[in-house]
């Protein structure tokens, strides 16, 4: 399943916090990321990758609704 981790600036640190708390089960789970907080997530805790879907980096929100409803996200 890919997952997408999306938090507005202000909610960062609460999603690297929820990521923290949850390791095991989203480490079973491809991950992606918009930009800053696929960097803070990589640095700040042990799941092992962040990862663009197909290739493509999500730069924005918009960016990862956009893959969700074109069904690259689950």
């Amino acid at each position: 399943m890919e997952i997408a981790l999306v938090a507005h600036d202000e909610k960062k640190s609460d999603l690297i916090e929820f990521a923290t708390a949850h390791e095991e089960t989203l480490g079973a789970h491809d991950l992606v990321a918009t930009g800053t907080t696929g960097g803070r997530l990589n640095e700040e805790t042990a799941l092992l990758r962040i990862c663009d879907v197909h290739g493509v980096p999500l730069a924005t929100n918009e960016a990862s609704a956009t893959a969700l409803v074109a069904g690259l996200l689950d």
